[in-house]
């Protein structure tokens, strides 16, 4: 437990003492003393890890669109360049249960021009349980061609964030034709933002039915509340365990939360519901799928609709010259309508994703949206430069003789905020195209990308890349 403890303490005051990430001696020591135990414990423990490093040139001072988008936060619009390494530690306990242990630091430069902790971690996995401590990135989605990272709300755009997570290993069985499954995450944001040491619950669950032996229609549910924290302007959010059950199930704040809490729901809430179909053959995979978007009653009761991203991706069993094909529209112009003011001074519509009234720095981590990133955010002033938009994306990848390639490219009409409109709607395109070649000694990466606009300079950019894994 003492070691459970320290690594906890360790990862939640890193981020806290700057901005950037120094070296935690004792963080390193905690890492070094679990790593050398599980090596003494068994000698069936295996070590893996990847060198990386990147090299960006960009005709403006601005790196193009999907550059930086859904990059983990690692790679932001000034980047030059950036090295990693990262390191993986398995260990399996018995039949039914592993370890893992993770850890993986970048040098940035061009922006921030420091070393950042990116990954540490614990991670148990049972048969029907995996729990995570620590800091570590979601498993990446649809192969990396979604234009949202496969999650609206979670899309890769910014950085991992401290905290635990719970969730099932497998599918839990309830009849032969309904699975479960279901997460409980806790989170802690340690950035620079309006409302310091913010916290973040989220839960899912999502009940998985078997039409046929291959083909299962999944209908989910994500709920995220940020809570908690020191407001400029409010001082202390209630954090008391009852308060963290009025989260749990969005019900309105106690005599010691702000008015709008009590009248409303404690904290600020956003959710998706996602309906996913999918039909699996040896000759193919086809999924169809829609993850709506939602911050407050009328969202939920579906008012913003059809706002969220439609989604059909298709990937063959064997590589091909198209082996993996993606196509998403992603709406977020309805937000249930312009905001409408009634009696007893509540307002409806208006949703105004990703921002709250309280909590300013919305849903932004070190400046980067946590979910898709055509929502943008303006740090500046803690506002959004748009997020209201509607994007046409397609991704494309497949194998040309020993070269893999990866493809994107997104038909963007932005149209500011329902609060700050643009004076005319943007028309913009951003496009991508990537070369890989594997090879003994690694892989190497060859990647263009191109955005045009009506309403800012065009972007041009390349960049190449090396991957060593050992």
């Amino acid at each position: 437990m003492y070691i459970i403890e320290r690594t906890v303490k360790a990862i939640t005051l890193y981020q806290a003492r700057s901005r950037y990430f120094k070296w935690d001696m004792n963080l390193v020591r905690v890492l070094f003393l679990i790593i050398l135990c599980l090596i003494s414990y068994c000698s069936q423990a295996q070590l893996t890890g990847e060198i990386e490093g990147i090299g960006i040139l960009s005709s403006e001072k601005k790196n193009p669109f999907w550059f930086h988008a859904n990059q983990k936060g690692q790679i932001s619009e000034e980047t030059d360049a950036i090295s990693k390494v990262a390191m993986d530690y398995f260990l399996e306990l018995n039949e039914k249960s592993s370890l893992y242990v993770g850890a993986g630091v970048y040098y940035e430069e061009g922006h921030y021009n420091n070393l950042v902790l990116d990954e540490l971690y614990i991670e148990y996995d049972y048969s029907w349980l995996k729990a995570t401590l620590g800091l570590k990135h979601r498993k990446l989605l649809l192969d990396g061609l979604s234009g949202v990272g496969g999650d609206i709300l979670w899309s890769g755009n910014s950085r991992a964030l401290p905290g635990l997570q719970l969730e099932s290993n497998r599918p839990i069985k309830i009849f032969d034709w309904l699975n479960i499954e279901w997460k409980l995450h806790h989170y802690q944001m340690n950035d620079p933002r309006y409302v310091n040491n913010t916290r973040i619950h989220h839960k899912n669950i999502a009940f998985d039915l078997a039409l046929t032996g291959n083909e299962v229609l999944s209908i989910g549910l994500d709920h995220y509340a940020q809570w908690g924290g020191n407001s400029p302007d409010f001082g202390p959010q209630p954090t008391d365990f009852k308060d963290f059950l009025r989260i749990f199930i969005g019900y309105g704040g106690g005599g010691s939360s702000i008015s709008t809490d009590q009248r409303n729901a404690l904290g600020n809430h956003l959710g998706s519901y996602h309906i996913d179909y999918r039909i699996k053959r040896d000759e193919y995979a086809l999924r169809f799928y829609y993850q709506s978007i939602f911050e407050d009653r009328s969202g939920r009761e579906l008012k913003n609709f059809p706002d969220g991203v439609w989604g059909v991706y298709f990937k063959l069993g064997h590589e091909s010259i198209f082996s993996k094909i993606l196509y998403e529209y992603n709406q977020t112009v309805s937000q249930s309508g312009r905001p409408k003011e009634y009696g007893g001074g509540s307002i409806s519509g208006g949703d105004f994703y990703f921002y709250n009234g309280i909590y300013k720095s919305g849903w932004t981590y070190f400046g980067n949206s946590i979910g898709t990133p055509f929502i943008k955010a303006n740090i500046d002033d803690y506002s959004l430069l748009t997020n209201r938009s509607i994007i046409h994306h397609f991704g494309l990848g497949g194998e040309i003789g020993k070269l893999n390639y990866l493809m994107k490219i997104s038909f963007a009409t932005n149209y500011g905020t329902y609060m700050q409109p643009f004076e005319y709607k943007e028309n913009a395109i951003y496009s991508f195209w990537q070369l890989s070649y594997p090879s003994h000694f690694g892989e190497f990466k060859v990647s263009v990308g191109y955005d045009y606009s009506n309403r800012v300079s065009n972007l041009f950019g390349s960049s190449l890349s090396y991957i060593y894994l050992f």
